[in-house]
């Protein structure tokens, strides 16, 4: 397996008010609706994990969300159309 990683940057104009990388984490399920509440999130960084099922639509939410990266899991179906809500996403 190689290494996973889970990266969070929280985002308050103009400095990163909380930062946190962890490696190897092997998740596994769904993403979470609770990561809502993090309303200041700009970063979202879980790609080579195990998650499954859809794209949770809850992601386009995170207003303030800039950079996703899902790549490397075991995500189905389509791209939900409300990741078009995010204005300021500029990596997917």
């Amino acid at each position: 397996m190689g290494i996973n990683y889970f990266y969070v940057a929280i985002m308050v104009q103009p400095v990163v008010y909380f930062s946190r990388r962890v490696y190897a984490l092997d998740k596994t399920g769904v993403i979470p609706e609770e990561i809502t509440t993090l309303q200041y999130l700009t970063l979202l960084k879980i790609d080579q994990n195990f998650f499954s099922g859809p794209l949770p639509a809850f992601i386009g939410n995170l207003s303030r969300l800039r950079q996703l990266s899902i790549g490397i899991n075991d995500f189905s179906g389509s791209i939900p159309t409300e990741l078009g809500k995010l204005k300021d996403l500029n990596l997917l």
